[in-house]
């Protein structure tokens, strides 16, 4: 297999800009926070049904479709369920 000059000069520099790529990745990632046990609960409220918009909330509680549930808040919680406090 021949390489030309250029060939090896592309090589060194994809190398070059993964190593700085995946410095930068470990660099943020330990500037994340994790999630400690003394972060303070929330309440949050959980809908049973899709909620379109526009529509009367009092209806929902009366009809059971809404509850309230107890959460730990962290930046990236939005994604999970929150824990039911029974």
């Amino acid at each position: 297999m021949i390489v030309t000059k250029t060939g090896w000069f592309v090589v060194v520099l994809l190398f070059i800009l993964a190593t700085v790529a995946t410095v930068g990745v470990f660099k943020y990632s330990r500037g994340v926070e994790l999630p400690v046990d003394d972060d303070p609960m929330v309440a949050v409220v959980v809908s049973q049904v899709d909620v379109p918009a526009g529509t009367d909330l009092n209806q929902l509680i009366k009809n059971d479709q809404l509850r309230s549930s107890r959460s730990r808040w962290t930046p990236w919680s939005m994604a999970r369920s929150p824990r039911s406090t029974g």
